[in-house]
Formats: structure tokens, sequence, C-alpha cells
């Protein structure tokens, strides 16, 4: 059974909506 390539690119995407959700969060008036 082989790892689908697939899973490289779906790490990347969450890694990539995490960075989006961090900034997202970021609080624009303390």
């Amino acid at each position: 059974i082989t790892k689908p390539m697939n899973y490289e690119n779906f790490a990347h995407a969450i890694r990539q909506l995490g960075l989006f959700l961090s900034v997202m969060q970021v609080p624009e008036a303390e």
C-alpha cells in the first residue's frame, strides 16, 4: 500500500490555511 501523493499537497494546503487563519485572527483593534 503506497501513500497517495495528494497527501503532500493536502498537508501544504493545511499549512497555508493555518497561516491564513492565524493572520485573520489578529485583532485589528484591541
